[in-house]
Parts: C-alpha cells; structure tokens; sequence
C-alpha cells in the first residue's frame, strides 16, 4: 500500500510540474547557478534513475516516479536523503529495523566518504531505498532479500575501508603494548554459511537444534525453512511434538546491543511460526532473546560469526 505521505508528495509534484507548464517555475526554490554537483549527487541520481525505471517495469507508478523525483533534484544538486521508515506502510517490527538501519547509514556517510568513494556510498544509500520499498510492497519476495543483502554488504565493506582508513592515520611507532597483552588487530568479516549446518546435539536438558540466520536479518532464509520441516519431521518421529519446546534467539556482535536484541527477538519469533506452520503445538513453544551477550563463539567487535546468528530449539525430553 502506498502511503499517504508519498501519495500527497506525488500529488504536490506533478502540481508543480502543471504550474511549470503555466510559466511559474520561476517561483520555485532551486539551487543557485554556481552550484556543483559533486560525483555522489550524480551517483546517486543514476542509481535512483535506475531504480525508477525498475519500478516502472512492474507497474508501481507512484513509487517509479517519487523516485525518478529523488534522482532529478540530486542531478539539480540538491541533497538527497534515504528514505523515512515512518513514512512508508510497514508493520512496527520492520520500521523498527529499518530505522536503526538508517542510523548506521546516516551515521557512515561522511562527507570524507561520499568525496573518496561516492559511487560505494551512492550504492549504500539506494540499496536501502530498495530494500525498504520492496519491504512494503512484496516482504517475502526474492529482491527484498537481495536488496537487504545488497545494504549489508555494502555496509561492511564501507566500515572496512573506514577502519583502514584510521589505520593508515595512525603514527608509524605505536607505543608497545604492556607486557602480557597481546596485539589484538582488526579482524575482517567472516562470511555466513551457504547452507545450513546439520547441527544436533543432546545434553542434560534435552536436544538442541541450531537453526543459522543471514548477517542482520530475522527473515528466514529458504535453507532455514528447509531445515525447520526436517526438525519437525524428526520431533515427530521421536514423539517429542507435546514435550515444552524453548527458543532461544542470537546474534554476532556487529552492530549495537539494541539492534542485536531485536534481531534475536525477531529470529525467535520467526522460528516459532514456522514450526507452528510444521503442526508442533504453540502451546508448547516459549521463545527467549538474548541478543550478543551469549555469544557461542569469542569474537571481537564487528566480526561476524556465522554460528552466533542462531535461534537454538530445546526440547526437553
């Protein structure tokens, strides 16, 4: 559903464009003669031309031109913003998300960025725009996820040139660490697995079955739902589908707690609806976050581990 805010933007616009037929567009505020461009602003009103075009093809009009509107006024120099959350028809959890999303974006985009690489930083910004339009439009299509994979991994490529950017800054002769404190160095990204571990194990308190998500999402996967119907099919057939079944929700250390936390939350209650779609009884699930204060593996700030994206699923036996 398109929002009433864009719809009124639209409408506002093509006024606008119908006064500037009238000879009137003198009376709009544009950027003075001497405004230059910069390579980003050009970047971004490709991107977002792009984009527009993109939408066009599948009929979503409105959404085709706001965003044709977003390319032209950066071509003219202005300054374009991503996108609000709060203005777009989404459910609470996904504005939640996105919100903290745009932070990260917001908070990156330097203007020591966009002039050393404004393309990456153009890429950053519509990859957003794209996920959360597609977001409101088809949540469990193919490009919501390819546009949400395209943001984070732009995202951590851009922070990994950040940092190596404060390295090369630093003074040549650091001063030596204390004796007995290991150099600890920037680590670089690790990679989430193609497919899902088949990983089962049993201890005093039953069996736990881990469930891998993608890097900042708790949207599952096809693999994950894959591995969720072969955990249904295996709780059967152990006769353990009326035992208590206890969620608990993970998430590596990229990004802040308060994200994490939401992200754990949000895998949580996604594993719990699709076993309740696999006929395991809800009245039996209770569902825990905890975010990356548990981390299965030790890694440093900002390195991603695989195996700490994870719902793990108890059963009590």
């Amino acid at each position: 559903m398109f929002s009433l805010h864009r719809l009124h933007t639209a409408i506002s616009s093509l006024t606008i464009l119908f006064v500037a037929t009238l000879g009137l567009y003198g009376c709009m505020t544009t950027p003075p003669k001497e405004t230059i461009v910069t390579p980003f602003q050009m970047a971004l009103a490709d991107g977002y031309q792009r984009f527009a075009n993109v939408k066009k093809d599948d009929s979503h009009l409105l959404d085709s031109y706001h965003f044709a509107q977003k390319s032209r006024q950066a071509r003219e120099g202005y300054n374009v913003a991503p996108e609000d959350p709060k203005n777009w028809s989404l459910n609470p959890d996904d504005t939640q998300q996105l919100t903290v999303a745009r932070s990260e974006l917001i908070k990156i985009t330097t203007e020591n960025l966009t002039q050393q690489k404004p393309k990456d930083a153009a890429i950053l910004q519509i990859a957003f725009d794209c996920w959360l339009e597609e977001l409101e439009k088809n949540p469990e299509g193919d490009n919501t996820s390819k546009c949400q994979t395209q943001f984070y991994k732009s995202l951590r490529a851009i922070k990994k040139w950040d940092k190596e950017q404060v390295i090369a800054q630093l003074p040549e002769n650091l001063p030596e660490s204390e004796p007995g404190t290991p150099a600890v160095p920037f680590k670089t990204s690790i990679e989430a697995p193609q497919s899902q571990p088949q990983e089962t194990k049993t201890d005093q308190n039953g069996i736990i079955y881990s469930v891998y998500f993608d890097h900042g999402t708790g949207i599952p996967s096809a693999s994950v739902k894959k591995r969720i119907k072969a955990i249904s099919r295996d709780i059967v057939s152990r006769g353990l589908q009326n035992q208590a079944i206890i969620l608990s929700g993970y998430t590596d250390h990229t990004g802040p707690s308060d994200f994490n936390q939401f992200i754990a939350e949000k895998r949580a209650k996604a594993i719990k609806s699709l076993l309740i779609n696999e006929n395991i009884p809800a009245a039996n699930i209770s569902l825990f976050a905890f975010g990356d204060s548990q981390a299965k593996m030790t890694t440093q700030d900002e390195a991603q581990e695989a195996k700490n994206r994870r719902v793990d699923i108890l059963i009590g036996q």
